[in-house]
């Protein structure tokens, strides 16, 4: 599985916080008319820390989707709001648990991961997350979950749940996995994990 995607941060200026939902919330509104956009996340990382986690089709979604004008305005319009411009990073879907057909798809909370790969250890990595995405899938709390990389040694992974019982007993369940990995496979303190607050979210349903 390789799926394209964008990883894209903003950090506002303290009091601006509620202009940036309100142009997450108009971008939302143009996705959800998107076809070739399977995925569109946004949350909250921090107080003032904004990120959207999106997936496409195929190449030729995402270069349609990052080139739509009503899109882009309404990003150049935010930045003057910054307090540096946004970063937006493409990345590859490895592996994914996506919600079962008919099931309830919304989210309200989510785990943020990235680490390095150790030298020589980036395909035993993917292969590991090809694992943790099987894992998931006996998880009924975790609605969805991206194994993604961001560069030739950078990964990393979007857990995404209903409520903060999901996402504890996902927490429980993977962490004793996740430090053996951690010490075979990743650079030394690359590994961040951060919980995050959804805002916005599409999901394949």
């Amino acid at each position: 599985m390789a799926i394209v995607g964008t990883l894209t941060r903003v950090e506002v200026k303290s009091g601006n916080e509620a202009l940036i939902v309100q142009a997450l919330q108009e971008a939302f509104s143009i996705v959800q008319q998107e076809h070739a956009t399977t995925t569109w996340i946004a949350f909250r990382q921090e107080p003032s820390a904004f990120n959207v986690f999106d997936v496409f089709s195929d190449e030729a979604g995402r270069q349609a989707h990052l080139s739509k004008e009503q899109y882009r305005i309404r990003l150049e319009r935010v930045s003057n709001l910054l307090v540096q411009p946004r970063t937006t990073k493409q990345h590859h879907v490895l592996a994914a648990k996506l919600p079962v057909q008919g099931a309830p798809t919304e989210v309200a909370l989510g785990f943020l991961s990235r680490f390095e790969a150790q030298p020589g250890k980036e395909a035993a990595v993917e292969q590991a997350l090809n694992g943790t995405s099987l894992a998931v899938q006996q998880l009924p709390g975790t609605i969805a979950w991206f194994g993604f990389r961001l560069g030739p040694s950078t990964f990393g992974t979007l857990d995404l749940f209903a409520d903060d019982a999901g996402r504890q007993a996902h927490y429980q369940a993977r962490w004793p996995q996740l430090q053996t990995r951690a010490s075979q496979l990743f650079v030394e303190r690359s590994l961040a994990i951060e919980k995050v607050d959804i805002l916005l979210a599409k999901l394949p349903e």
